[in-house]
C-alpha cells in the first residue's frame, strides 16, 4: 500500500471523485470566498490564504453538474508554483487508490 497513491475523496452532487493527495495543499472548511463581480460562473471567487489571493473554481461548473447543496469546502490544489481552489459539496476521506 505504501507504493499506491492516496486520493482525497470529494463529493459533488451524488458523485464522488478522487484528487491525488500529492496535489492537495490543504482543505478549507467553510472558507470565506469573496465573489468577483463580472467573473464567469466557473469562478466562485477568491479566498485569502495567509496573505495570498487564491482563485476558487466551482467543481459543479467544471463537471457541468447540478449542485445539490451549497459548496461547503474549498480544496487548495498546487499547480506548479501556484495555488488554485476547488469548491466542492463535501470532503469525505483519504483513500489508497485502487490503481
Amino acid at each position: 500500500d505504501e507504493m499506491r497513491p492516496s486520493v482525497l475523496v470529494v463529493e459533488q452532487g451524488t458523485s464522488r471523485y478522487g484528487i491525488p493527495v500529492s496535489q492537495v495543499r490543504e482543505v478549507l472548511r467553510h472558507g470565506r470566498v469573496t465573489r468577483v463581480p463580472g467573473a464567469p460562473s466557473l469562478v466562485r471567487g477568491v479566498v485569502n490564504v495567509r496573505g495570498a489571493v487564491v482563485t476558487v473554481l466551482e467543481l459543479s461548473v467544471l463537471l457541468r453538474a447540478e449542485r445539490a447543496v451549497p459548496s461547503s469546502s474549498v480544496v487548495l490544489l498546487e499547480h506548479g508554483s501556484r495555488l488554485i481552489g476547488l469548491a466542492v459539496d463535501a470532503v469525505r476521506d483519504v483513500r489508497v487508490s485502487d490503481d
